[in-house]
C-alpha cells in the first residue's frame, strides 16, 4: 500500500537535511583519473550541485509510492498525469541508467564473502560507515570500479538518502 501524505501537512518543497557545501568542496579533490571515471559513466550533472536543493513534495510522494508498491510508475500533478520511463529519468538526472537489472540480495556465499570484502572498507571501529571514511576510500581510489562505486554510495548517503548522523545507508 503506498503512503499518502495530506496535503496540508506537506510544505511543497521539501530542503534536505544535509547541505551541497561538503560534497561540492569534496568534488573538488577529485583527480583528472577520477573526473574521468564520472565522465565515463557521464555523471558530470552531479559534480555541479547548487549549494541548496528544494525538492518538489509531489516527487518525493512519487519516489515513495514508486518504491513502496505503486503498480503504474506515474507522476501525477493538479489535473495531470505524466507516465515515468526509464528515457525521462535518464534526461531529468542527466545521465544514463543500466539495462541490467540490479540484484539486490543473493544466498550465493561468493557474493556474500565479495559484499562483505567491500563492506569491510568502509567500516570504523565501530562497525558503521561514517561518511568520511566514505569520502576518505572514495579519494584514495583511482580505480574505475572502486571509485565509481564509492562515488556512488558517497552521493546516494549524503545526497539522495541521507542516514542519521551522517552515516552511510
Amino acid at each position: 500500500v503506498a503512503r499518502v501524505f495530506p496535503r496540508k501537512l506537506c510544505k511543497p518543497t521539501y530542503i534536505t537535511r544535509l547541505s551541497f557545501k561538503r560534497w561540492n568542496k569534496t568534488v573538488k579533490k577529485f583527480s583528472d583519473i577520477q573526473l574521468g571515471h564520472v565522465t565515463k559513466y557521464k555523471m558530470e550533472a552531479l559534480l555541479h550541485m547548487p549549494n541548496k536543493l528544494k525538492i518538489p513534495m509531489n516527487l518525493l510522494e512519487w519516489i515513495d509510492q514508486h518504491m513502496f508498491g505503486s503498480k503504474e510508475p506515474c507522476f501525477k500533478h493538479k489535473n495531470k498525469v505524466i507516465k515515468i520511463t526509464n528515457d525521462m529519468v535518464n534526461k531529468i538526472f542527466d545521465f544514463p541508467g543500466g539495462t541490467e537489472p540490479f540484484i539486490f540480495s543473493s544466498d550465493d556465499p561468493q557474493v556474500k564473502a565479495e559484499v562483505l570484502e567491500l563492506r569491510n572498507k568502509y567500516v570504523d571501529h565501530r562497525n558503521k560507515m561514517p561518511i568520511n571514511k566514505i569520502e576518505e576510500v572514495m579519494l584514495s581510489d583511482e580505480t574505475e570500479d572502486g571509485f565509481i562505486r564509492s562515488f556512488t554510495f558517497y552521493f546516494l548517503s549524503s545526497i539522495l538518502c541521507p542516514a542519521s548522523y551522517c552515516f552511510g545507508n
